[in-house]
C-alpha cells in the first residue's frame, strides 16, 4: 500500500491553529514577515471582492460557473493526490480526447460534483453540511485568518486517500487502484470544495464562487512555519480569483465579438440561439442544435456552417467522425481554456461594415472598447 496523501496529524493542525494568530498579531515572527502576511491578506480580499462584484447579476454568470466548477473539481482531485489537469478535463468534456489511464476520470469528477450539488440549497449529505458549518461556525464574520485556522484543524481530521497496485487478470500488468474512503467520511478534496461555501457563510463573498478552493495541503507541511503557510494559502486564493476574473473577461470578449458580428446579419435570430446553446453546453452538433432549438436538422446544419464561417463557433479538433452532421463545434472560449486554440492577444479587431451606414455604430463600438479597457486598468490597480 502506497499512501498518496496522508493528512496532517491532529496535533500539528492544532499547533498551527494556536500559533498563527499569535504569530500574525505580535509575537513569534519577524515584523517584515508579518507585513508580508498582512499584504497578502489585503490583496486576496481585494481580488475576491472584485471577482464577486463582477459576477453578481452578470449575464454570463451561468457559462462562467460551468467552467469554474470544472476548475474546482480538478483542484480538489489534485489535493487528494491524483493527476488532474483542468485543460485535459475540459478537452475531454468537449469530445476532443479521452483522458489517459492514471488521470482522474470524468466519472469520478461527476460523482463528486453530484455529491456536492445539493449543498448549494443547504441540502445533501450531513457530513458535507457539517464540514461547511465547521469551517464557518458564525455567519457574517469575514475573518480569513480564523478560517485558515479552522481549515488546518479540519485537515487533521480528514480521511486518508491511498492507492495500491493490482495485477490485471487479462494482461498481467500492474494496475493502479484507489481505495475509497469509508462511507460518511470527508477527504481533503471535500475540504477544498467546502471553502467557497464557507467564504459565503462568513461574508467574504455574497455568492458561492466555486474556483476559490485554496490549497489545504499547505497546512500539512511540518517544515513550513504557520505564518508562511497562511501567506501561501491566501496567495493561492488571490491567484484563483485572478484566474476566474480572466476567464470571465474571455467570455465577455466573446460576447462582444458575437454582438459585432451579428450587427451585420440581416436575420440573426438563428445565430443567437446557436450561441446560447454553445454557451450552455461544452459542444454542439447539428442534431443537438435541431433538437434544442426545434428546427429541421438541415436548417441547424446551415446555421452551424454560417456560424463557423463567422468565427462564432469552431470545430472541435481531434474528432473521428464519418458524417458531417456529427461534427462537434464549440464556442471559442471553451477551446482556449482547453488549450486547443491559441489565446487572443491585444484588443479584438473591429469588424468591417459592408456600407458607410455602419460608420457611426463602428465608432461607438471603438469608443466603448477604449472606455472598457480604461476601466479594467483602474480596477486592476
Amino acid at each position: 500500500m502506497v499512501h498518496v496523501f496522508t493528512c496532517a496529524k491532529v496535533a500539528i493542525a492544532q499547533s498551527f491553529a494556536m500559533d498563527v494568530s499569535g504569530s500574525l498579531y505580535g509575537f513569534g515572527e519577524r515584523g517584515e514577515v508579518r507585513q508580508v502576511a498582512f499584504a497578502a491578506l489585503a490583496q486576496a480580499v481585494a481580488a475576491i471582492s472584485r471577482l464577486d462584484a463582477e459576477i453578481s447579476h452578470n449575464p454570463l454568470r451561468n457559462p462562467w460557473l460551468r467552467v469554474e466548477r470544472e476548475m474546482a473539481l480538478a483542484a480538489a482531485a489534485r489535493e487528494t493526490g491524483f493527476e488532474a489537469d483542468h485543460q485535459s478535463i475540459i478537452a475531454a468534456r468537449l469530445g476532443a480526447l479521452s483522458l489517459p489511464r492514471g488521470h482522474f476520470q470524468l466519472g469520478d469528477l461527476e460523482d463528486r460534483a453530484r455529491r456536492w450539488a445539493p449543498i448549494a440549497q443547504r441540502k445533501g449529505p450531513a457530513e458535507l453540511r457539517a464540514l461547511v458549518a465547521k469551517l464557518a461556525p458564525e455567519r457574517g464574520v469575514p475573518d480569513l485568518v480564523a478560517l485558515a485556522e479552522r481549515v488546518a484543524k479540519a485537515l487533521g481530521e480528514c480521511s486518508q486517500s491511498s492507492w495500491h497496485f493490482e495485477t490485471d487478470p487479462l494482461t498481467g500488468a500492474p494496475v493502479l487502484s484507489s481505495i475509497p474512503a469509508p462511507p460518511g467520511a470527508v477527504d481533503v478534496g471535500d475540504l477544498a470544495l467546502a471553502l467557497p461555501y464557507a467564504l459565503r457563510r462568513i461574508g467574504v463573498t455574497n455568492s458561492v464562487v466555486p474556483g476559490l478552493v485554496g490549497r489545504p495541503r499547505v497546512f500539512a507541511r511540518e517544515d513550513v512555519k504557520p505564518l508562511d503557510a497562511l501567506t501561501s494559502w491566501v496567495a493561492t486564493l488571490e491567484r484563483q480569483a485572478g484566474e476566474g476574473a480572466s476567464r470571465l473577461r474571455e467570455l465577455q470578449g466573446y460576447a462582444a465579438l458575437v454582438e459585432r458580428q451579428l450587427a451585420e446579419v440581416r436575420r440573426p435570430a438563428a445565430l443567437r440561439r446557436l450561441v446560447a446553446v454553445a454557451l450552455g453546453n461544452w459542444s454542439v452538433w447539428a442534431a443537438k442544435l435541431a433538437r434544442d432549438t426545434r428546427v429541421e436538422i438541415s436548417s441547424a446544419w446551415r446555421t452551424l456552417e454560417q456560424a463557423a464561417d463567422m468565427g462564432l463557433v469552431v470545430e472541435v479538433p481531434g474528432q473521428r467522425r464519418s458524417r458531417g452532421d456529427g461534427t462537434l463545434y464549440a464556442a471559442p472560449p471553451w477551446l482556449r481554456m482547453a488549450g486547443l486554440m491559441s489565446v487572443r492577444r491585444g484588443r479584438p479587431v473591429v469588424s468591417v461594415f459592408r456600407s458607410d451606414e455602419g460608420g457611426a455604430l463602428r465608432d461607438a463600438i471603438v469608443e466603448l472598447e477604449v472606455a472598457m479597457a480604461a476601466a479594467n486598468r483602474l480596477v486592476a490597480v
